[in-house]
This record gives C-alpha cells, structure tokens and sequence, in this order.
C-alpha cells in the first residue's frame, strides 16, 4: 500500500505535534497493539515514511496512535461523485479498510452492515462468499478475484453499498478501542463481593 506525499505529511505533522521521536511512536504503536504488531520496528516505520510503502495495518496503527482517519492520508483529495476510483473499486477498498481496521479492533457499524450487504449478494454468484472470506484473510492476494465477484453480483448498481463504502472510505472511527487506556476499568463494588476479573479477553468456567 502506497500512501501519497500529502498523507506522509500529514502523519509528520501529527509526530511534530507530539514531539515524539520515531522511537516513541514504536512504543506508542506497540504498546497499543502488541497482540498484532509485534514485528512493527523503529527501521520499519523509518522505511515506510521514506518510501511512502508499507503493509495496510501498520499505516492503520499508524493513524490511530496519532488520532487521524486511515482514509484522510490515503487519498489526496475526499472522495465524491468525482471521485477516480471505479464504483467496485472503491467497494474493495472499503471494505479493505474495514478489515485492517477490525483486525486492530477497530470495528465501525458501517463496515459491519457493509459486509452484510455485500455478502449477501455474493452469496448468489458461484463460489463469491468464498472469496470474499478469502479477502478477508488475505487482502492483498484476493481483492482483484472480489472485483471480478462483485461485478457478476452487480454490487455497482447498489446504491446503498456504494454510498456506505463511500461514508466508510470518508470516515473510519475506531469504536473498539479506547483512547486513554488507564481509565479503562473503574469498578465500584457495594456489598459482598466473590470475585472479580479484570482485564482484556477473559474468560470463566464455573463447575
């Protein structure tokens, strides 16, 4: 994935602001994504803002540590009628971001009933749900195969999946994840209490 001038210098001017050096944003990636990004190094992020080249996710997490929108420094000018990605294009790409942003944790209502849409009319083309589960796991390799699926499906004459690709491609907003990660359990008990657990992906068994 290749992001233009504009979106390296916008992410460059989200670090000014900060003051941090490219060693503090590694930790600010890692600290917030560490079940995901844990081959993300200082070299890497030196090498995706010199060459403008890295792997979606790592722009993703890129974005969410300095509070911007993945689509605001991927495009050069917001997306409208004029917009030069074709109708189906533009609902892989979106969806694309969705998925970079899911596996971040970041899941928006509007990638969800996109995905609900556009399955359900992939379902009616020979082995399309197939690869749109395929995308999903593998954006890079399969997002061609969807086009030519979504095609067949007539998804380019949905208006309602376009206009949602469309707002999903103007505004990713992370809803999963919270900002500030030390007001994130504040529990209250009153009265006796057993036990409790706290934290991230828990899981209990009672016998």
């Amino acid at each position: 994935m290749e992001i233009p001038e504009s979106g390296i210098k916008k992410i460059k001017e989200a670090q000014d602001r900060r003051n941090w050096t490219h060693s503090q944003v590694i930790d600010a990636i890692l600290e917030q994504f560490k079940d995901s990004m844990l081959s993300y190094s200082e070299d890497s992020y030196r090498r995706n803002l010199r060459t403008r080249k890295g792997a979606r996710k790592s722009w993703a997490a890129i974005c969410t540590v300095f509070g911007l929108n993945l689509a605001d420094i991927t495009q050069e000018e917001e997306l409208g009628q004029d917009s030069d990605l074709e109708p189906v294009a533009m609902v892989v790409e979106a969806l694309s971001e969705g998925v970079s942003q899911s596996q971040l944790g970041n899941i928006s209502e509007e990638y969800q009933e996109l995905m609900v849409l556009v399955r359900d009319k992939l379902v009616k083309v020979e082995r399309g749900d197939i690869i749109l589960d395929e995308f999903i796991n593998d954006v890079e390799t399969y997002g061609i195969p969807l086009e030519k699926k979504l095609l067949v499906a007539e998804v380019d004459n949905d208006q309602v999946i376009l206009d949602l690709a469309q707002n999903l491609l103007k505004g990713l907003t992370p809803k999963s994840l919270p900002s500030d990660k030390s007001n994130r359990f504040n529990n209250v008990f009153n009265g006796e209490v057993k036990g409790i657990q706290m934290g991230d992906y828990n899981q209990q068994t009672n016998h």
